[in-house]
């Protein structure tokens, strides 16, 4: 849960909770079995508790699931690009929710990280601290040519 807004009094018991959240998973088999968890906790504390609930659940972001062929050829060029001991084919899956997931759902593709670097204070999209590294678009521009010119050349 990431918000909860139940009243606006210290010392009153709300007439009501909203609880607001999201949820992450690495199948879909794992999403499948959140949302009945979520389901069955919030009924089951309402019960003993002599309350109503409503769940309104919404599947928003598929899992992002890359296809090998498409993944092997991007390590490839990648590796072609910047040197294999630059490029991490084995990159620990992430909790992130990407709308690329819908492609990848009716396509063959691969999802890549194209690196803002590991110094200090360097992190991840979507944290307040992020701040692009410019020096990486070089090497990404380099990266979609390359990758395009491979494909065409298929």
């Amino acid at each position: 849960m990431t918000q909860v807004e139940a009243g606006d009094a210290y010392n009153v018991i709300p007439e009501k909770a909203v609880l607001r959240g999201c949820s992450r998973a690495l199948n879909a088999d794992t999403r499948i079995m959140i949302e009945q968890r979520i389901r069955e906790t919030a009924t089951s504390l309402c019960k003993a508790f002599c309350a109503r609930c409503e769940v309104t659940y919404a599947n928003c972001y598929p899992v992002l699931v890359n296809t090998a062929a498409e993944t092997d050829h991007a390590v490839l060029v990648a590796s072609q690009l910047a040197g294999s001991d630059n490029v991490n084919p084995n990159h620990e899956p992430t909790m992130g929710s990407e709308d690329f997931a819908y492609m990848l759902e009716q396509r063959p593709g691969c999802y890549i990280f194209i690196g803002n670097g590991d110094a200090e204070g360097t992190c991840m999209v979507h944290n307040a601290g992020y701040d692009f590294n410019d020096d990486a678009i070089e090497t990404g521009v380099a990266y979609w040519c390359s990758l395009t010119e491979s494909l065409l050349a298929l």
